[in-house]
């Protein structure tokens, strides 16, 4: 990096206090240490210049305000309120000061879901921009023009930097890092930091398969009967009969009520099972599979990567709660 470069992270009141000080330590650490930095100045600033608080226990006291710097060379904007209206009519004065930063040639990065003031701005159309899933649909309606993603969890398009959620925030730091001081330097923060190196994709979690509330009074007794054997083999047929329905009547009422036919609502039911046990259960897959009503472990992987959008080893890996031993 060359001497006298001057990165700035953005504070927000109200805002995320770990996507200040984990991207501060993981600068300030680069900074300090990374051979050929030369004047890497960091600094903290606010819109006002003003003591920040992030939600009621942390209070962050910037440097200054955005106003009392003059052009800077890395904008680093820290995770701000979600309240998305509140913060866009409060910070007019940094949209403006972001749009003559940009101009005079800064680079810009933004922890979610600060990507708003960026898109608000009108800095952000037709690049592709990382955001997290619980908002992509919100950002997408709001500012079409933008190419939103939550298929990375960082990334990068005309010296604009996005990533997808306050854990994120790291990996940001990071990347951010590779580009101004060299590889070397994010390998030196992630060896003393303990941190991996930054991730690529996000996990999003795939949505449960929420049962439908029962409107069929004759369905209640069924749907008691199917939750208590549904790892068993079920003839759905054979359970018409047994709660003396024909067939035809049963499929009918069963769909009407549980929005699913019989044979998805218990695949889906077993699929949930499945995903609880691959959470927190150390069995094989075929152990789970078995356990959850499949005696073909093959059926049972294509079934859940259908149902799920990943395979069950990827789920486990994904979404496993891995506790200390």
């Amino acid at each position: 990096m060359s001497a006298g470069k001057h990165v700035v992270i953005v504070s927000f009141g109200g805002g995320i206090a770990s996507s200040i000080a984990g991207p501060l330590d993981v600068f300030e650490f680069a900074r300090a240490n990374a051979e050929g930095a030369g004047d890497f100045r960091v600094t903290v600033l606010s819109k006002d210049g003003a003591a920040v608080n992030c939600g009621g226990s942390v209070t962050v006291t910037p440097t200054g305000s955005v106003h009392d710097v003059g052009d800077v060379d890395f904008i680093f904007l820290a995770g701000m309120p979600c309240d998305v209206d509140a913060v866009l009519a409060d910070n007019d004065a940094v949209c403006d000061w972001l749009r003559q930063q940009v101009a005079r040639g800064a680079e810009i990065a933004a922890v979610c879901p600060s990507q708003a003031l960026l898109a608000h701005s009108g800095l952000l159309n037709g690049r592709n921009v990382a955001m997290h899933w619980s908002l992509i649909d919100e950002v997408r309606a709001r500012w079409p023009a933008v190419n939103w993603t939550t298929d990375r969890m960082v990334v990068e398009d005309r010296g604009i930097y996005s990533c997808c959620g306050a854990g994120a925030a790291i990996d940001l730091a990071l990347y951010i890092v590779d580009g101004l001081c060299g590889r070397d330097a994010m390998l030196a923060c992630t060896q003393w930091f303990l941190m991996d190196l930054p991730r690529v994709r996000q996990n999003v979690p795939p949505p449960r398969f929420d049962r439908a509330p029962g409107s069929d009074s004759l369905m209640e007794p069924v749907e008691s009967w199917i939750l208590g054997h549904f790892h068993e083999p079920v003839q759905f047929q054979a359970l018409a009969g047994q709660f003396g329905m024909s067939w035809r009547t049963f499929y009918r009422r069963f769909q009407a009520a549980f929005g699913d036919p019989p044979k998805v609502y218990l695949q889906k039911l077993r699929i949930n099972a499945a995903r609880r046990l691959l959470e927190k259960d150390s069995g094989t897959i075929e152990q789970i599979a078995t356990r959850v009503g499949y005696s073909d472990p093959a059926f049972f992987r294509t079934l859940f990567s259908r149902h799920v959008g990943m395979t069950p080893s990827h789920y486990r890996e994904s979404f496993r709660f891995r506790a200390l031993s």
